[in-house]
């Protein structure tokens, strides 16, 4: 996975393929590139200057990476172990995992596209060959199982960032 940049040893960092490895199990307060949606807390006055960005399609993901990793060019953002939230995920409205890879290709092209700091779309590419590789690698290694539903989504995806489909809406789950 570090290979080709879908993760890395840097927690709380985005990467320039555009993935964000979560800052989890820390024992003190970082200093982070983005922060989770379902965590972040922020003055009004941010709002007076950002805006969440509207082109992100379906559930929204990733936008909060999105949006954080702007807002981090205007100053530091910080995730502390000592804060205590409690996320109470809904079972309704969840993606299933063929529709997450969907989206969260698409999402993330969104992104790097913008090509904000470091990201680029040749290593969001990269990244997206080492996905599909691992999914391929996996699927024949156990025939039936979800990884090659993603696989098919994840390609559905890729024909939507190449304008060869025109609505995402058509992905699997």
């Amino acid at each position: 996975k570090r290979v080709f940049l879908l993760d890395a040893d840097c927690p709380g960092r985005v990467l320039r393929s555009g993935r964000n490895p979560p800052a989890v199990a820390l024992s003190e307060p970082i200093d982070v590139e983005w922060l989770s949606g379902c965590a972040m807390s922020f003055r009004r006055s941010v709002f007076e200057h950002l805006a969440f960005n509207e082109r992100f399609e379906g559930y929204g993901l990733g936008e909060d990476v999105e949006f954080t990793y702007r807002l981090r060019q205007r100053g530091r953002l910080v995730v502390t172990p000592s804060a205590r939230i409690e996320h109470l995920q809904s079972e309704r409205n969840r993606l299933t995992l063929p529709r997450y890879t969907h989206d969260e290709l698409l999402n993330r092209s969104v992104r790097v596209r913008a090509r904000t700091g470091r990201l680029r779309m040749r290593w969001y590419w990269w990244s997206v060959f080492g996905q599909f590789s691992g999914l391929a690698v996996i699927s024949l290694l156990r025939p039936g199982g979800v990884e090659g539903e993603r696989l098919r989504s994840g390609l559905s995806a890729v024909r939507v960032i190449l304008g060869l489909k025109s609505s995402s809406r058509e992905a699997s789950g």
